[in-house]
C-alpha cells in the first residue's frame, strides 16, 4: 500500500495496474510498553481490544485482515474475514497453523540462547 501511494513513479504505475492482495497483515506493536523511567513518558495508553472499530457494514479493504499486537506482555492476533468468501472453519484452521508456526519460531529462538 505504501509503495502504491508513495513509491517511485514507475513502481506506483506497475502496482496501480496490479490487483490488490487478498490478505492484509497489520502489526500494531506493543501497546502497553512502559518507558524505562516512568516519569519520562508524556502519553500512556492501553487498548482493550484490537477488533474492528468501524461500521460493521464496511467489509474492509481485503478478504482477510489480520491485526496483531502485544498487550500485557502477550502477542495476540484478531482475524477478520468475509464469510461469503471463506468459511469460518477455513480461517480458523489457517489461524491455528499460523499460531503453531509462531510457537515453533519462539521455541527455536529460545533454544538458540
Amino acid at each position: 500500500g505504501a509503495l502504491r501511494t508513495f513509491g517511485p513513479p514507475e513502481v506506483r504505475e506497475r502496482l496501480g495496474r496490479a490487483a490488490h492482495g487478498q490478505v492484509v497483515f497489520n502489526y500494531l506493536g506493543q501497546w502497553d510498553a512502559r518507558p524505562e523511567n516512568p516519569g519520562d513518558g508524556l502519553v500512556r495508553a492501553e487498548h482493550g481490544s484490537f477488533g474492528r472499530h468501524h461500521d460493521p457494514r464496511d467489509s474492509g479493504s481485503h478478504p482477510l485482515e489480520i491485526v496483531g499486537a502485544v498487550q500485557r506482555g502477550r502477542l495476540s492476533f484478531t482475524w477478520h474475514h468475509r464469510p461469503a468468501l471463506h468459511t469460518t472453519d477455513t480461517v480458523r484452521r489457517v489461524a491455528e497453523d499460523f499460531a503453531q508456526a509462531l510457537r515453533h519460531i519462539a521455541h527455536h529462538a529460545r533454544d538458540r540462547r
